[in-house]
């Protein structure tokens, strides 16, 4: 859904860099700079990643579900989307708040959001090496019921979630969340001692979308990878300019 904001405003949106930095942008700040810190993620914060990514999160303003939906000229669903076209997003919760900031971080990476202003953005333009990380890690053959329609009682075609493919940007906002809300150690390294309390936080947590359920997607081996080697989170998403 293009955004009117790209168009009439020459500075992208009206939402403007003066306020201060949002709540929750010092935390996501300081973990990656901790996580940096380790030398094992320079793959997904050299070259200068992780400063677009922080430019990302200072130049992004949080507004109303209101005024979120006065750009797109319709109220949005859920309870948190970001726009990387207009430098916005909203949130209406806490745990939501940080799950949209790893968006910004994470599409920021790419400086695309930034520095590509005479259009909107596609897909490519936001697809970071933190989404690749993401996506090398195989997810299990799990047949949710979700992905199961039923005809007249009976079972037309399931979709298992390694032909379906998760979003890897919807699982990098979890995977933040989860880290911040339980306070994670950034330079820990997990291993199978671990996999007892990791499976009792993941199945406290609810209101994942199918594309995002870190407790059912992954075994506990790659419960590890991603937890190990993914700095912060197949990259689907339908609507290029929103992430929810």
């Amino acid at each position: 859904m293009s955004s009117p904001f790209k168009q009439k405003f020459s500075n992208k949106s009206p939402f403007k860099q003066q306020d201060p930095p949002e709540e929750g942008v010092d935390q996501i700040k300081n973990w990656v700079n901790q996580r940096e810190a380790t030398g094992r993620f320079n793959d997904q914060l050299g070259n200068g990643q992780k400063q677009k990514g922080f430019n990302n999160l200072d130049n992004t303003r949080r507004v109303t579900k209101n005024d979120f939906g006065k750009i797109f000229g319709e109220k949005p669903s859920g309870s948190g989307q970001y726009s990387p076209d207009d430098d916005v997003y909203f949130a209406n919760s806490n745990d939501t708040n940080i799950h949209e900031l790893a968006h910004v971080f994470d599409l920021g990476t790419t400086g695309a959001p930034q520095q590509i202003n005479d259009r909107l953005l596609t897909e490519n333009d936001v697809n970071s090496s933190i989404q690749e990380k993401i996506t090398s890690i195989p997810i299990k053959d799990y047949e949710p019921n979700l992905f199961e329609e039923y005809i007249l009682g009976q079972k037309k075609q399931a979709y298992k979630l390694n032909e379906y493919q998760l979003n890897a940007p919807e699982i990098y906002g979890e995977l933040m969340k989860l880290r911040l809300k339980y306070k994670m150690d950034p330079n820990k390294i997990y291993t199978k001692k671990d996999i007892p309390a990791l499976r009792k936080i993941l199945k406290q947590e609810s209101g994942y979308g199918a594309d995002r359920n870190i407790n059912q997607h992954y075994d506990d081996k790659n419960l590890l990878r991603l937890l190990n080697e993914v700095v912060d989170v197949n990259k689907v998403n339908k609507n290029n300019s929103e992430f929810a």
